[in-house]
């Protein structure tokens, strides 16, 4: 039953018209980019559609009753993931391709791939690593939705976890 709502759910948010409202809606709103690893270009533009996170612990602490709900931002990743190996997230969270696609890479060895084009939805869960092996020209537009806070993301390294500042190099000043 839950599959089949994320499905209507992604078949209704894919219609053109919606996605260009949602890009529209949410360039109003712009996120913090994720940068390349040599820091010379833009690897992911995010963009806040609903619920964006709090600033500091005071204003958490003003908007108690969003923190219960989901945040949901527009993703428009236009470069593969340049790191060596599979990253998870911090929260369970779900993706819709709204525009373009990716091949996202499921196993160290890179063996298991999976092509994520419009109109797909599918869970993004914490302790669950992949990255992102290959976009479509122009990037691919992703709806994000993640829930609430789980642990700090890291990278797979040799079956280990690996926090992401100690694996980027990120003091913990920066």
């Amino acid at each position: 039953m839950k599959e089949w709502f994320w499905r209507m759910f992604a078949w209704v948010v894919t219609r053109e018209c919606v996605a260009q409202w949602m890009v529209r809606r949410a360039s109003l709103t712009p996120y913090t980019p994720i940068m390349s690893r040599d820091g010379e270009r833009v690897y992911m533009h995010r963009y806040w559609l609903f619920n964006p996170y709090p600033k500091d612990e005071v204003e958490r602490k003003k908007r108690w009753i969003r923190g219960r709900l989901p945040s949901a931002r527009l993703h428009h990743i236009v470069h593969k993931d340049d790191d060596e190996h599979l990253h998870d997230h911090p929260w369970n969270a779900r993706t819709v391709v709204l525009r373009g696609y990716y091949v996202e890479q499921l196993d160290d060895a890179g063996h298991v791939v999976a092509y994520r084009c419009r109109g797909h939805t599918g869970p993004v869960l914490f302790g669950q690593y992949h990255r992102i092996a290959h976009v479509s020209k122009g990037g691919v537009w992703t709806l994000f939705i993640t829930w609430r806070y789980m642990g700090t993301w890291g990278f797979r390294v040799n079956g280990e976890k690996v926090p992401y500042k100690t694996y980027l190099g990120i003091e913990d000043g920066e």
